[in-house]
């Protein structure tokens, strides 16, 4: 019996599949990211705020999750109506060679596009046929890392630079935006 590695089976994928490549370019920003935990803050705080004492870095974590990412009363003067105002920070997946998206995410992409042109509900049985259709791999520049990491660069191949803005409203459907 013949033991099969993962090079194996991924020989047999490739001969048994059709592969095209796609170049992603866009043309303003993308906004997005992971709502964040404890972890994520502290990540923000150290990268983003540039603060290097560990006391410091506990006393921003700590400020954000219980200031600014929490309800806040925002009861005017007047005794208006309560109302909370509730918002998280996002942050993006990052390592040390840069900011990536995960394989999984282009699929749901690809799924929600799906679905927005109607082709789930034109053609029965066609959402599994698109979930399982391949796979996203990363390529050129792009592949730095593990297989599932698509990373985000430039022209030049350097990592695509991120930074924090905050953003006013209320977008809670696809129909608000």
């Amino acid at each position: 019996m013949k033991r099969l590695s993962e090079v194996d089976f991924e020989k047999l994928y490739r001969g048994q599949t059709k592969r095209a490549t796609i170049h992603i370019h866009t043309t303003r920003e993308v906004v997005g990211g992971l709502p964040a935990d404890e972890k994520g803050v502290m990540a923000f705080v150290k990268n983003h705020l540039k603060v290097t004492d560990p006391k410091e870095q506990e006393r921003a974590t700590q400020r954000i999750l219980h200031e600014e990412m929490g309800e806040k009363d925002t009861t005017p003067e007047e005794g208006a109506l309560a109302d909370s105002g509730v918002y998280s920070v996002c942050v993006i997946r990052r390592n040390p060679q840069g900011p990536w998206i995960g394989d999984w995410m282009f699929k749901a992409m690809i799924k929600q596009s799906a679905t927005q042109v109607g082709l789930f509900a034109s053609k029965r049985g066609s959402k599994g046929h698109v979930a399982e259709a391949g796979r996203i791999s990363p390529c050129g520049p792009s592949n730095n890392g593990k297989g599932f990491e698509v990373y985000a660069v430039d022209d030049q191949g350097e990592p695509t630079p991120t930074y924090v803005q905050e953003f006013k409203g209320n977008v809670s459907t696809q129909q608000s935006c």
